[in-house]
């Protein structure tokens, strides 16, 4: 007995020792905290991966979602008050807003980091690390997804009014003459009960490229004054302010009291929407039969005159706070993004365009959704580009679109609004 008097305080030190050695590995562990707005529906299916790059590194991922907009806000806040400390270790950012806060000085630059020539770098779909560096071509985001358009086009409208449906050889001219035939006029309306094309996803710089042109030049000056933008934006003006107006906008959608021009094609009053390989499964969707709530098909938006297409290519990017404390690991989880089971579950689970060649082209693309042509979109991304990278850019970019606008809505002609947008430009130059 007088043994065991001995031995049992000896396994609980034993223990206690173990204990505390455990203790110690946890409170060792490096941590990295990221922000991103993917949806929990999403994060569940991401989180095993995420636990398994968690015991690989012995580390633990915090995983955060919040509102697009807070994150960018918050990324606003901490560049004015120099308060990086409130910022995580690794942020989403939206290609929609990089370069409002690129010029912030608080993403860390990745460009010696990059490798470029290994895996999975080579197998990034050409222009979607371009879509993350600033204008000296510092990168300052890895690309965890992309947005790509193709043409969504409802295909009962097409065949109740006797349209031939949209194939490879569509032109301009094509989808033009479409539209038209497919917008039905609503007696004392100004809006039609029935729109040939929505515009909501829809950027007419992509008309500005396939036609030759260029929003800028290499010093940074607007090129709206070539012939091949001017070409582009007046093919554009004839859906707009011909004899019927065949774009549904915010104001169809405010007539109709919705919120967005999308509702308008999931009501089946829209025959054309050009729109990312989510927009199906988003607006097209009937989640309580399980089915589609029409027949629709997809194609490549129709080629220009001179035969060329182009595309916007945009979508999340992940960057690392350059007041990280864990840099290595940071990067560690940057490329964890783009390895290839990550990129399979952001194309099968969360119906975006993966970032990677060879899974746009698998099945784990290609056969997500029931019926999908996404071959279309994988396709697309191969002629994609991003918008242009100048000073600026995101004050600049608001200006001639609403120029533009004027223009293609018939209120102003060409020439004097590029005269109207040059004295706006001189005035935001003068403030700098």
């Amino acid at each position: 007995m007088a043994r065991c008097k001995v031995r049992v305080p000896i396994l609980i030190l034993s223990a206690l020792f173990l204990f505390l050695i455990g203790q110690a590995e946890v409170a060792a562990q490096e941590k990295i905290t990221w922000w991103h707005w993917n949806s929990s529906q999403y994060m569940q299916q991401l989180t095993p991966l995420i636990q398994e790059f968690e015991e690989r590194w012995s580390c633990q991922v915090v995983a955060l979602e919040m509102p697009w907009v807070e994150i960018r806000n918050r990324l606003e806040r901490a560049a004015l008050t120099q308060d990086l400390d409130s910022l995580p270790d690794v942020i989403s950012i939206s290609s929609q807003w990089f370069s409002q806060v690129a010029p912030l000085g608080i993403l860390l630059d990745l460009t010696d980091y990059w490798k470029g020539e290994g895996e999975p770098y080579r197998d990034v779909f050409p222009g979607a690390f371009e879509l993350w560096q600033d204008i000296d071509g510092a990168l300052l985001a890895y690309p965890f997804d992309l947005d790509i358009q193709a043409l969504l086009y409802n295909q009962e409208l097409f065949e109740a009014a006797g349209v031939a449906l949209p194939t490879e050889d569509w032109m301009w001219d094509d989808l033009l003459e479409a539209a038209v035939k497919l917008t039905v006029p609503a007696p004392g309306s100004s809006q039609p009960s029935q729109y040939g094309f929505t515009n909501w996803y829809f950027n007419w710089a992509t008309l500005v490229w396939a036609n030759g042109g260029s929003l800028v030049g290499t010093n940074g000056a607007l090129l709206l004054s070539q012939p091949q933008t001017k070409g582009a934006l007046e093919f554009y003006r004839q859906f707009w302010s011909g004899p019927v107006k065949v774009v549904a906008d915010e104001e169809a959608a405010l007539a109709a009291n919705l919120r967005y021009p999308p509702q308008l094609w999931q009501r089946g009053q829209v025959a054309m929407m050009p729109a990312g390989s989510w927009a199906p499964k988003m607006w097209t969707w009937n989640s309580k039969e399980e089915e589609y709530l029409f027949d629709f098909g997809v194609a490549h938006f129709p080629a220009s005159p001179i035969g060329r297409r182009a595309v916007e290519a945009s979508g999340q990017g992940v960057a690392i706070i350059a007041g990280s404390k864990n840099v290595s690991l940071s990067l560690r989880f940057l490329e964890f993004l783009l390895e290839e089971d990550v990129q399979r579950l952001i194309a099968s689970v969360f119906n975006q365009f993966p970032v990677r060649y060879s899974v746009a082209f698998s099945p784990a693309f290609l056969e997500s959704s029931d019926g999908v042509n996404k071959q279309i979109f994988a396709e697309a991304a191969q002629y994609a580009r991003p918008m242009p990278r100048t000073r600026n850019w995101h004050e600049l970019w608001p200006i001639v679109q609403r120029h533009v606008s004027r223009y293609l809505r018939g209120q102003v002609e060409y020439e004097p609004m590029l005269e109207n947008l040059a004295r706006e430009v001189q005035v935001l130059e003068q403030k700098r």
